[in-house]
């Protein structure tokens, strides 16, 4: 018998009492080596994973201290271009119609756009968006929540950025109106 397979049998049991083991009770000693050797290497892993983790802490305090001090940099940024958008009501006139605008909101104030009543809106997304199936159900669906997603991640977002970057200080005073935003070409 090999010393490998000598070493594999348990050390307290002589090997003419192992011979003489039912086949059944080798099984269950075998199995039993079997899981040891499972459990003695992944407690090994563990310990492994644990001081990687630790390291992998480390970094991670590094990396947020130097965010943290580029911050300095980025902050005039942010102040100066960053934006969020929202959508108001305006108090409906004599005639009942309720028009609606679009707030861009910077630091340091709002910028007010004119959407125009509910059917005018409608009609103009409708017609932006034409041959965008999900879009335009998005837009029967609830078109205020597709407006302010739009204006915070796609292209109109863009378009925004694009006026504020081009001109920060005339962009509160400029004229924007939702053909600005959502341009539609012209023929």
């Amino acid at each position: 018998m090999s010393n490998v397979i000598k070493r594999r049998k348990l050390e307290y049991l002589p090997e003419e009492t192992y011979k003489n083991l039912s086949e059944n009770l080798v099984d269950k000693v075998n199995e039993h080596r079997r899981v040891f050797h499972y459990v003695v290497m992944n407690e090994r892993k563990v310990q492994r994973l644990v001081s990687d983790l630790k390291k992998e802490r480390v970094k991670l305090r590094t990396l947020k201290k130097r965010l943290t001090e580029l911050n300095l940099y980025i902050d005039p940024l942010r102040k100066e271009f960053e934006f969020g958008v929202s959508i108001s009501s305006l108090p409906p006139r004599k005639s009942g119609k309720v028009y609606y605008n679009l707030s861009i909101n910077r630091s340091g104030g709002s910028k007010p756009i004119s959407l125009g009543s509910d059917k005018i809106i409608l009609k103009h997304l409708l017609e932006y968006y034409e041959g965008d199936e999900k879009k335009l159900g998005d837009i029967r669906k609830d078109w205020k929540s597709f407006v302010k997603y739009e204006c915070m991640y796609n292209e109109p977002y863009n378009r925004i950025l694009e006026m504020i970057v081009t001109d920060p200080i005339k962009f509160r005073s400029r004229t924007i109106s939702r053909k600005d935003i959502f341009p539609i070409r012209e023929d």
